[in-house]
């Protein structure tokens, strides 16, 4: 189903497939107007119960009669109307020669290959994608990163056809699933410094990019650690307003509430 307006829902039985922002971002929309609501994610170990929501795990099966069953027994609570899937995005570039260029999005849809580092075509090299990425915990240094990493490329190519697709090889081997090939939600960080390393930045710059990037990572972790456990919940976390000193590798954090909290980055 198409979301869009939550009104087209309202007093509805909805089960929500995905964990990640959208699906929190409907969850929170739809909380208020349905009867009831279900949130099916990954990251869910045990059926977790609150008024009318209902989270629950990987593996929970919906019956032909719309009822919900987890581990053979059937979940308590309505039957389902209607299926949101928040289950990622596909890739599409219809302004380009997908099959002339040789890519391959596989049969859903779901990656861009051949990309080295996520970004440059193995084989077609002054062809760069920026963004490709999913589970990006903070896109913009992502960018940032993937900039300087493209632009040093074109100035000065630093890489062979065949590197290029050895590490898209070993990448596609290291996923349990190949949809899962852009994900950095685990690595991100490490990923940062070494396209910045690659792409011929530095010390004393390089190290001066680690240390900024520390509190970004710290202030991204502090972020984190407000976000509620329920993806139904409220989302206050987000109206945390920061301040960040770089030279101190310090930041501030100003509550809704208006209180202040202080925190720093760990080298």
């Amino acid at each position: 189903v198409h979301y869009d307006d939550p009104e087209e829902f309202r007093d509805q039985s909805v089960l929500i497939v995905g964990g990640r922002s959208s699906a929190v971002d409907v969850a929170r929309e739809l909380k208020s107007i349905t009867r009831c609501l279900y949130v099916l994610e990954s990251g869910c170990r045990d059926i977790t119960r609150e008024d009318h929501c209902c989270r629950i795990p990987m593996g929970s099966s919906l019956n032909p009669d719309g009822t919900l069953s987890y581990d053979g027994q059937q979940i308590a609570g309505e039957a389902v109307d209607t299926v949101i899937l928040a289950t990622g995005y596909t890739y599409r570039y219809p302004f380009l020669d997908e099959e002339g260029l040789g890519l391959d999005f596989g049969p859903t849809r779901r990656y861009v290959a051949p990309l080295y580092q996520h970004v440059i075509h193995a084989k077609h090299d002054s062809l760069c994608f920026m963004g490709v990425p999913l589970a990006v915990p903070c896109p913009l240094p992502l960018f940032e990163a993937q900039g300087f990493f493209v632009a040093s490329h074109l100035s000065e190519p630093f890489t062979t056809e065949t590197t290029r697709l050895e590490w898209v090889q070993k990448q596609f081997a290291s996923v349990p699933r190949s949809q899962d090939v852009h994900f950095l939600s685990g690595n991100l960080w490490d990923h940062l410094r070494s396209l910045l390393k690659e792409a011929g930045l530095a010390d004393p710059d390089l190290a001066a990019y680690a240390r900024r990037l520390s509190l970004v990572q710290a202030i991204y972790e502090d972020r984190g650690r407000r976000r509620p456990q329920l993806p139904w919940e409220d989302d206050a976390y987000r109206r945390c307003q920061y301040q960040a000193d770089y030279k101190a590798l310090r930041y501030t954090v100003t509550l809704p509430d208006g209180s202040r909290e202080e925190g720093s980055a760990k080298l």
